[in-house]
């Protein structure tokens, strides 16, 4: 179960690669699935590197973009930020290491 101060790193088996709009199409064959994530995703997912905490991640998210004009409550980016994370995990995208 992922908890905030839990740790992940993208699972060695899954390939990814960064698109020029900031988007990220990622492949796992533990799944055998491909997905496309959109940039604020893609953020996310790249800050997923064996060594943030989800609450360091999100910290992060909501340092760059809590400001941004329209930008949700930092609960709401926390929330989704959560969201996000749960989701990779989810489908065995990303693995937590700190168990």
């Amino acid at each position: 179960m992922i908890t905030k101060n839990s740790v992940m790193r993208v699972r060695k088996e899954v390939a990814f690669r960064k698109l020029a709009d900031g988007s990220v199409t990622i492949i796992s064959p533990v799944t055998d699935k491909m997905i496309s994530i959109n940039r604020s995703a893609a953020e996310v997912w790249q800050m997923i590197d064996g060594s943030n905490s989800l609450k360091n991640i999100t910290k992060r998210f909501i340092f760059l973009h809590g400001k941004d004009a329209g930008a949700p409550s930092a609960e709401e980016i926390e929330k989704d930020v959560t969201e996000i994370v749960r989701s990779f995990f989810e489908r065995a995208l990303i693995e937590e290491i700190n168990n």
